[in-house]
């Protein structure tokens, strides 16, 4: 079902002031993408522009997609940059403050134009376990989530939104909540991440799929199913301008 043509620049958002964007530099063996911390500063390393898409307007890869002759020309999902980009100004931005800036700066800089579809994919969908949560009520510290290495992840006071959120970055997929469980909760989860060259996997064979982690750690877990969602389509992009 399609949606309506997304004109990016509609409602002027904050916008970086300075914004330098070169093809990435081959030495550099860091990847991904950081706001600072008051969100008025970005920092890209090594990535396409696909990947720059999907984290600008939070989706993941079953949710992107490009007209066949985009798809086709190939540079959009092979060709990586650096970018570094300020907005001047002490007030803090919100995180959606800050996406906003990242999608006006792929319409100023990449020419990009995009609509919405809904479209049917497969997600997955967080269900409490047959003998109930495993979950230990949340101390005084938090909120936070946090993945200190591959295979793991640790909550405190860690909602169930912030879980499902962690839970889709690793499955590439959405994530929805079902659990009907509200409130703030610590709780660690170990499992076998899919890299097998990890150091997490190689010391401990023996760690569970997330699956059967989840299920056995946290006494929850995950079912798939079909489910119409928001989907950005790449109607237009360029190779970015000139600095």
């Amino acid at each position: 079902m399609l949606t309506g043509i997304v004109l990016l620049n509609a409602q002027q958002p904050p916008a970086f002031d300075v914004a330098v964007i070169k093809p990435a530099d081959p030495t550099n063996t860091r990847v991904g993408l950081g706001f600072g911390p008051n969100g008025r500063t970005l920092t890209i390393d090594g990535l396409t522009p696909m990947q720059i898409i999907r984290e600008a307007f939070g989706v993941f890869p079953d949710q992107l997609t490009a007209s066949p002759s985009l798809i086709n020309s190939g540079w959009i999902d092979s060709q990586k940059y650096d970018i570094s980009a300020k907005s001047e100004g002490d007030t803090p931005l919100s995180k959606a403050q800050s996406s906003l800036m990242l999608q006006q700066l792929l319409a100023d800089r990449f020419g990009l134009k995009i609509h919405r579809e809904t479209k049917e994919i497969t997600v997955y969908s967080l269900l409490v376990g047959k003998n109930g949560p495993k979950l230990n009520p949340g101390g005084a510290s938090g909120p936070y989530l946090s993945a200190p290495s591959p295979g793991k992840l640790v909550g405190t006071r860690a909602s169930m939104s912030s879980l499902v959120r962690a839970l889709g970055g690793q499955l590439h997929r959405p994530v929805f909540d079902d659990t009907g469980i509200t409130g703030a909760w610590d709780f660690t989860l170990t499992w076998a991440p899919d890299d097998i060259g990890s150091d997490a996997a190689s010391s401990d064979p023996t760690r569970p799929s997330l699956f059967t982690a989840l299920q056995d750690q946290l006494g929850l877990r995950l079912v798939s199913k079909k489910s119409p969602v928001d989907v950005i389509v790449i109607d237009q992009i360029s190779k970015p301008s000139a600095n």
